[in-house]
């Protein structure tokens, strides 16, 4: 059901990519990953009207259609000559650790790509430091619009074939004017050279960016927001059967919860929330809004966490 107060069209931005996962004790899957995809389908589950832009090979997207059709959301595609594709390869059965080989990669986005998109709100997704070039960026940032960013991409690059770590180049010109960041930690300190999380999620605030999300896998996250530090507690999820996308639902269903008029410490336990539930099955979040509500209160019973 779509919601009551949203009425637009939110963007996730970024290669959509077609994934392999192999995970102890599980069969190996093929299914399709990547920030933009995870992120579009995570706000269509929760009730927003939402659409993907990416760079994939025209038989890969017309696939890629008939999986999003059903759920609502418009894809725009751009052709590339080849499909970003990544083997993730998870090392133990809390599906915290992993490794990952790039089989191939889309071309990067051009400002063109964006600068007609109309929506109230933007996610940038990019895999890789060469998928979303700065201007692209600063187009999106430009709109008037809450934009969230996830940072990881940019920390990486590809190396025969093995995603290798990079550094941020013009950090603030990248930054500045975010609404909401997440990095986790690693990435966190890595960026501003701060090992302490919350110090560094303040540096990264002084970038420019309203809301820093600063993540700790199954440890929970915390979040910076006028130059105040909350921590969010993690929401143990019944099983764990797949964890790619997490940090990825996470970053979406914070940014529905802030979409939807939710203070920051509330949305980002409503994030947790998501997260947990994504985390309990293959692909996509699924989960509604009223599902996602109910699990943070089965186990943080009388929190006020979520969008009505």
């Amino acid at each position: 059901m779509a919601s009551a107060k949203y009425q637009g069209t939110a963007w996730a931005i970024g290669h959509v990519t077609i994934d392999r996962i192999v995970a102890p004790n599980r069969p190996i899957r093929e299914q399709f990953g990547g920030s933009a995809f995870y992120v579009a389908l995570a706000w269509a589950s929760l009730g927003w009207r939402a659409g993907i832009v990416t760079r994939m090979a025209a038989v890969d997207a017309a696939r890629l259609a008939e999986v999003l059709a059903p759920k609502g959301v418009q894809l725009v595609n751009h052709p590339s000559g080849s499909t970003t594709a990544f083997e993730n390869r998870y090392e133990d059965e809390a599906l915290a650790k992993r490794t990952q080989r790039v089989a191939g990669i889309a071309d990067p986005f051009e400002v063109a790509h964006v600068e007609a998109l109309d929506g109230e709100v933007f996610h940038l997704g990019p895999l890789t430091a060469e998928e979303l070039p700065t201007e692209v960026l600063r187009a999106v940032i430009a709109k008037p619009a809450r934009v969230s960013f996830d940072a990881q991409g940019d920390l990486r690059r590809v190396e025969d074939e093995r995603v290798v770590a990079a550094s941020m180049k013009d950090v603030a010109a990248r930054l500045s004017g975010v609404t909401a960041l997440k990095v986790d930690d690693a990435e966190a300190s890595v960026l501003v050279g701060i090992d302490d999380p919350s110090e560094a999620a303040r540096a990264l605030a002084a970038h420019g960016v309203e809301e820093v999300l600063v993540t700790f896998a199954d440890r929970g996250a915390l979040v910076c927001f006028e130059d105040r530090i909350a921590p969010v507690s993690p929401v143990p999820p019944a099983e764990h059967v797949d964890a790619t996308g997490c940090g990825d639902t996470f970053v979406a269903s914070y940014a529905f919860a802030r979409g939807e008029g939710v203070r920051v410490p509330d949305a980002a336990a409503f994030a947790a929330s998501a997260a947990s539930l994504k985390l309990e099955g293959y692909g996509p979040l699924t989960a509604d809004a009223d599902r996602v509500r109910a699990n943070l209160v089965r186990v943080r019973p009388g929190v006020g966490s979520a969008p009505a």
